[in-house]
């Protein structure tokens, strides 16, 4: 079995995917949206968050990933892509943000958040760098 490179549910901020899990989206006053989210779309979610934990943060299509995921998890009520309150640019935004400084962070203090201890720091070194490149920031 490969190694995981990274944990996505911590680093993102979005906890395990089980039957309770409700929408990513945020709320008017800033709290995570109360809204469920249908079987599937957690058996996707769970199934895309596996697969990019096994990959590095520098891979090509890392971005459309983090969209896909963000489809998975945002409510068809209100927060997903084309509904009332859109907020699926955002959370991949913030998303893409949650990862590099989770990156920064395991370069520096070692943190095994992303990566696994004893990963070399040049390693790490080289995921922020192809991430960089691939996200630079206007």
């Amino acid at each position: 079995m490969a190694a995981k490179y990274w944990n996505p549910c911590k680093v993102l901020g979005i906890g395990p995917i089980t039957d309770s899990f409700t929408c990513v989206g945020k709320t008017k006053k800033g709290q995570r949206c109360a809204s469920g989210i249908s079987k599937a779309n957690r058996d996707e979610a769970s199934c895309r968050i596996k697969d990019m934990s096994l990959l590095d943060i520098g891979c090509d299509d890392f971005g459309d990933l983090l969209a896909k995921l963000a489809d998975a998890t945002l409510c068809q009520s209100f927060h997903a892509e084309k509904k009332r309150y859109d907020q699926h640019k955002e959370t991949v935004k913030e998303w893409l943000d949650l990862v590099e400084r989770g990156a920064r962070e395991a370069c520096r203090d070692g943190d095994t958040v992303m990566g696994e201890p004893g990963d070399d720091k040049d390693l790490m070194r080289r995921f922020i760098y192809e991430f960089e490149e691939r996200f630079k920031r206007s």
